[in-house]
């Protein structure tokens, strides 16, 4: 079986502290949902950095709405740091 549908555009990147429901400092990322997906079905995205994101897409959220996810950057995680 084949995992969740990739869906390469995020749409906007921006800097924390414009969401209520955002993890303090952390990036965050605008992302339109594609045609054919709803609520609890998973898409993979990718960040600026590279690193492939698996979203969830929550309630009450149809196909070409905008969603905003917080994400941790590749630069910010500890095994990135370690390896430098």
């Amino acid at each position: 079986r084949a995992g969740p549908p990739y869906w390469p555009v995020v749409d906007q990147l921006f800097a924390g502290g414009r969401s209520s429901g955002e993890m303090s400092g952390q990036p965050m990322l605008k992302i339109t949902i594609p045609p054919g997906l709803g609520p609890g079905q998973k898409l993979m995205c990718k960040a600026p950095d590279g690193q492939q994101l698996q979203v969830t897409i929550p309630p009450n959220v149809r196909p070409g709405q905008q969603i905003q996810i917080a994400y941790k950057p590749l630069a910010d995680q500890p095994a990135a740091r370690g390896s430098q």
